[in-house]
């Protein structure tokens, strides 16, 4: 790599990354991407990792800083986003090289995690990223075109207020829900006096009372219509009533009734649950690929995380438990419950059962239940003091 290097990119080579990313993913839009530069609030020239040979930029790869939550505790996420090389100097490992460098970075900043989107796991896995799958609800409609005590139009700007509110109300405290200031609104998604974006839309009730917003596309590219709803929010939170009507709102403004596919990709709250029992039949859970996570700062996560879980351990009556997590970095770490509450440290492999990473994050942020994955039977008490009381997903306006 004579004449190769990776650095934190210089103000005045924006123009030119811009156009490396614009080649490297000819089918996305440069508005899409000057959103990394010049709408995200946590924007720092040190999370973009520029491979330089000889003063031209060739391969880039992008941290997206992201605070979510999970309940009361809050944990900082490192999103990686744009990884690219330039067609003319691909398969050279500039690649690796700028990855290797922004895991540097992250694991010398205040990163809990790491999360990524990909097509190609393989990769990924190379370097510590392990696949979980984002839980959605499939099944096909059974609303039909009886009248609505509700109406429907796009959200404007001047919405953005209570569309906050809605999201607050619903949303903060759910696993991986980022937390969205009103500055991330207007810059990362868009929200802006000149231009709103498109699928966002506010359901109010025919007095005019705000009740909450949806976020949905009709897909009818292929020989099967599906209506994707990505998010739903109400000042109130989504009960099973609220969540229907905006259920059945949205179904009569995409003109999506019987037999239309439906694809839920928000939290599967109790709530959310009861109101599409009543609205699809043939009713299915699926696991979204294409999602990646990693520990980056060997127990950061669980420091982070440490609240949350004493609150759960205490509600269980103090159980004593010891439990090994995977570290990609190094040996496992043991996070364990005695009279002296819940501590952090090296794992005895020989004394608690290991817990591998892919498990670990559907497990802390409530992307699967328990049952459904193979865990040593031994950690049942460290488990439940693990899992949160919410279900979790990662929505898809905050994406990266």
């Amino acid at each position: 790599m004579t004449g190769f290097t990776v650095r934190s990119i210089r103000d005045h080579e924006k123009e030119q990354c811009l156009e490396l990313w614009c080649t490297a993913f000819p089918h996305t839009s440069r508005a899409y991407f000057e959103r990394y530069f010049y709408g995200d609030s946590e924007y720092d020239p040190h999370y973009t990792r520029v491979g330089v040979l000889d003063d031209r930029i060739v391969s880039c790869v992008q941290i997206v800083r992201r605070v979510i939550t999970v309940g009361e505790s809050r944990a900082t996420a490192a999103c990686i986003a744009n990884v690219s090389t330039h067609p003319d100097f691909t398969a050279r490992g500039y690649n690796r090289a700028c990855l290797l460098s922004a895991l540097n970075v992250i694991k010398s900043d205040t990163f809990d995690f790491s999360i990524l989107g990909t097509g190609i796991p393989g990769y990924y896995k190379k370097l510590g990223w392990t696949a979980v799958g984002l839980p959605i609800m499939q099944g096909k409609l059974t609303v039909d075109e009886a009248t609505l005590d509700t109406r429907i139009r796009p959200a404007e700007f001047h919405d953005i207020e209570r569309m906050i509110d809605a999201y607050s109300g619903t949303y903060l405290g759910s696993p991986l829900a980022v937390v969205r200031s009103p500055g991330y609104w207007r810059g990362w998604l868009e929200f802006s006096s000149q231009s709103q974006p498109e699928s966002w839309y506010i359901v109010e009730k025919q007095t005019g009372e705000f009740l909450g917003y949806v976020r949905a596309e009709r897909d009818d590219e292929n020989d099967n219509p599906t209506l994707e709803i990505t998010e739903m929010a109400s000042p109130n939170g989504l009960d099973a009533a609220i969540a229907l009507q905006l259920f059945r709102s949205i179904a009569a403004h995409t003109n999506s009734y019987e037999g239309t596919t439906c694809n839920l990709h928000v939290p599967l709250s109790p709530g959310v649950i009861e109101a599409a029992a009543g609205l699809m039949r043939d009713k299915t859970f699926l696991s979204g690929g294409g999602m990646m996570f990693r520990t980056v700062n060997d127990d950061s996560l669980f420091r982070a995380l440490l609240p949350e879980m004493t609150d759960r351990w205490t509600a269980l009556g103090k159980p004593f438990f010891s439990v090994g997590i995977e570290n990609p970095d190094g040996p496992p770490i043991s996070i364990s419950g005695s009279s002296g509450g819940i501590s952090l440290g090296p794992a005895d492999e020989l004394r608690c059962e290991v817990i591998a990473q892919d498990k670990l994050f559907a497990l802390v942020f409530g992307l699967q239940d328990p049952e459904t994955l193979d865990l040593p039977g031994q950690a049942a008490a460290g488990i439940k003091v693990l899992v949160p009381q919410q279900r979790g997903t990662f929505l898809s306006a905050d994406d990266f």
